[in-house]
């Protein structure tokens, strides 16, 4: 399959010269147990659930104003509420070789760094899913 990006927040692509080469993570479909525990002997009994959850996240390169207003600007027009920060997130999976679309927030600690009135420092975007 040709990739031709790797997230997609609502129907926003986000640019691949807005992300820092070698950022992007993801890791996809994580087991989620529920009142799992260990016995007297030391046997894990688990309940894995069936519902997986993914976190994708990536990094930008040093940008100016203008474009890190357009990234934060687009990945807001296309939140679900503001109150959650959650969205429709579109991601490469590279254990499919697929796009895999799912229900995400992102967490609530956003930090942005400007080094001057033109370039913002790297940040970090992440995305869980729910």
């Amino acid at each position: 399959m040709a990739i031709t990006y790797l997230i997609k927040v609502g129907t926003f692509t986000i640019p691949l010269q807005l992300m820092k080469l070698e950022s992007y993570k993801a890791a996809p479909n994580q087991i989620q147990d529920l009142d799992s525990y260990r016995d007297a002997d030391g046997v894990l009994h688990r309940s894995a659930l069936s519902h997986t959850a993914t976190k994708v996240e990536f990094e930008t390169p040093y940008l100016y104003v203008p474009d890190m207003e357009y990234l934060i600007q687009n990945i807001r027009a296309n939140l679900l509420t503001l109150t959650e920060y959650d969205c429709t997130l579109t991601y490469f999976n590279v254990e499919t070789n697929d796009y895999k679309t799912g229900h995400f927030y992102m967490p609530g600690t956003r930090e942005y760094q400007l080094y001057n009135k033109e370039i913002f420092a790297p940040s970090r975007f992440a995305f869980i899913e729910y």
